[in-house]
């Protein structure tokens, strides 16, 4: 059904380090909570897509930990929309 995307994990490393500075955390949250409500995915479903444990997806559908991208990713693909839609990304005033 869903594939990892477990070759990503090093590559991605300093793209999410900076991810957390371009996206709006809360608001992502906010609307993956809604969707997997929508779609009666429970938590323990989501952390077996990921492959992360359930403790994992709480500490992160609660604001207290920050998705990975290719999380991010998964998730976009499982609820069949583009990454862009999934992510809230910050504007940033001109400088």
């Amino acid at each position: 059904m869903f594939m990892t995307l477990k070759c990503f994990t090093t590559p991605l490393r300093k793209v999410n380090q900076k991810l957390s500075n371009i996206y709006d955390r809360n608001e992502t949250i906010t609307y993956i909570n809604q969707e997997l409500a929508k779609r009666n995915i429970l938590q323990k479903e989501l952390a077996d897509i990921l492959n992360i444990t359930e403790s994992s997806i709480s500490y992160k559908l609660s604001g207290k930990r920050d998705f990975k991208l290719q999380e991010l990713i998964i998730i976009a693909d499982l609820f069949d929309m583009d990454l862009m839609k999934l992510i809230k990304f910050i504007e940033k005033a001109d400088e």
